[in-house]
């Protein structure tokens, strides 16, 4: 099998770009630069230390004052291959809402799909009330396999630099379909695993909204994502709409 060959041609049209904003608590981290903010990434807060060496509560405000956006969800961290570490904008985020789940893994170094699935499963527990994904790489294809396939407890999904599917060799189960459930996507220009044409590809098929980071790499701590307000803030707005549809 040629892995360097596309999944599949990519369609003539493209869903738009969309525009997040930072939200207003966030305002004294907005960059200062010339180009537009979707061209490039947000620098992010350096993940600070407590006491011997532990991390510190979660920021008032700021990361957690978000909490009336996620108070109907159940928002399930999905991470990729490896995990993601102490500084990566998921454990960052953790720190700030410690209500929200993660998937635990016996082995983070096989990107097995069924394994990760069955991890969502149980970090959703039973009953859950309609769940939000929030996966990375790996961990966004396995967030969309779960909810293209248990539409009832998904509420929504967010993407953030979900590789290439072919890369693992899952491309006749990760399909270039529309999801059931609303999802939000984060791509990067340098994304050394899916490159932004495909990104868009990928997003229009799936009916994802696309969120342009610029030049941001793979989207995580070796790209200095930490706690990276601006994806929090345009997640606390998805997960406000998506209330907003369940007339909540």
């Amino acid at each position: 099998m040629n892995r360097d060959r596309p999944a599949r041609e990519q369609p003539a049209h493209k869903r738009p770009v969309l525009e997040c904003s930072v939200p207003d608590r966030f305002a004294h981290e907005r960059p200062v630069s010339d180009r537009p903010a979707r061209e490039r990434p947000v620098p992010d807060v350096p993940v600070r230390q407590g006491p011997g060496g532990n991390p510190p509560p979660a920021r008032d405000p700021g990361l957690s004052g978000g909490d009336a956006a996620y108070a109907s969800l159940r928002v399930v961290l999905v991470p990729g291959i490896n995990d993601s570490g102490p500084e990566h904008w998921q454990t960052c985020w953790q720190r700030g809402f410690p209500a929200w789940r993660r998937i635990a893994q016996r082995n983070w170094l096989q990107p097995d799909l069924d394994g990760w699935q069955m991890a969502i499963r149980r970090a959703l527990g039973e009953p859950s009330p309609p769940a939000l994904l929030i996966g990375h790489s790996f961990g966004a294809l396995s967030s969309w396999y779960y909810a293209s396939r248990f539409t009832g407890r998904i509420a929504g999904v967010v993407l953030v630099a979900p590789a290439e599917p072919v890369r693992f060799e899952i491309e006749d189960r990760i399909l270039p379909v529309r999801l059931p459930v609303p999802s939000l996507m984060f791509a990067s220009h340098n994304d050394p695993l899916l490159t932004f044409g495909r990104a868009q590809y990928w997003a229009d098929a799936w009916g994802s909204e696309l969120v342009d980071v610029g030049e941001a790499g793979h989207i995580n701590a070796q790209s200095g994502f930490g706690e990276w307000p601006h994806g929090l803030g345009c997640v606390e707005q998805f997960a406000r709409r998506l209330a907003l549809a369940a007339g909540q």
